[in-house]
Formats: C-alpha cells, sequence, structure tokens
C-alpha cells in the first residue's frame, strides 16, 4: 500500500513540476505539494494519513485530466507553422506542407506549400516522423 502511495505522489509531485503552465510556480507547487504530502505522512495518523494522500492525488489527478492542449510555444521556425486540411468530396486540400531546405541543424530555409489531393486516385500514403 505505502509503495502505490508513493508512487502516486511521485506521480503527482512530476505532474507539478511538468505540466503547470507558469513557469515560475512550477516548481514552488510540485515542492510545496511534496513537503505538505511529506508532513501529512510524518504527523497524521494512520486512517487520515492514506485518505490525505489519496485525496491529494485525486485532486492533482483532476486538474491534469481537466488541462486543454495547446500549441503556444517558442517553437522553431522550421516547425512552427501547423498544417491543416480543407476536405470538399474526394478533394483534399492540405496548407503549410513544410519544405525546409537543412544546410545544417540550425541552418535552414523554411518553405510551406498548399497541394491539393484526390482521394480516390490515391493508392499508398507514407508518414514520417523525425524526433
Amino acid at each position: 500500500m505505502w509503495f502505490v502511495l508513493g508512487l502516486a505522489t511521485l506521480w503527482a509531485v512530476a505532474a507539478l513540476g511538468i505540466d503547470v503552465r507558469s513557469a515560475w510556480l512550477r516548481l514552488t507547487l510540485a515542492i510545496f505539494y511534496a513537503l505538505g504530502i511529506l508532513t501529512v505522512w510524518i504527523f497524521v495518523r494512520r486512517p487520515w494519513k492514506i485518505i490525505l494522500t489519496l485525496g491529494g492525488f485525486a485532486a492533482v489527478l483532476a486538474w491534469w485530466f481537466a488541462l486543454q492542449p495547446t500549441n503556444v510555444a517558442d517553437w522553431q521556425p522550421d516547425v512552427a507553422g501547423l498544417p491543416y486540411a480543407d476536405i470538399a468530396g474526394n478533394q483534399v486540400t492540405i496548407h503549410n506542407i513544410r519544405n525546409c531546405d537543412y544546410r545544417s541543424e540550425t541552418d535552414y530555409t523554411v518553405r510551406h506549400y498548399d497541394r491539393t489531393f484526390d482521394l480516390a486516385a490515391l493508392r499508398t500514403t507514407d508518414l514520417y516522423l523525425v524526433t
């Protein structure tokens, strides 16, 4: 039981330390949560110790599931533009297709283009992922 509570606490601290949107608040909340749970484990009697630990974990988990994804960030220019598609029947127009000319990892020319595809004539597709 204590192992599970420890893992839940570790996950909650990591979630607060990584996913809080405000940079100055990130570390502060993670430290206060960890110290709060440590205080509960030291000074609170057994049945309440488990209840408060699980309650804190449930609160962090509920907050974490309520987070909305965002693309607002300081992206590198070669990955800053998101592609999107317009669909009209069998015709799909993909906008902002990236075509960069890389001379080195930090020296490149960014170009984007749009292209229309006829889905009825499409036989195969390839997906490339570069991390």
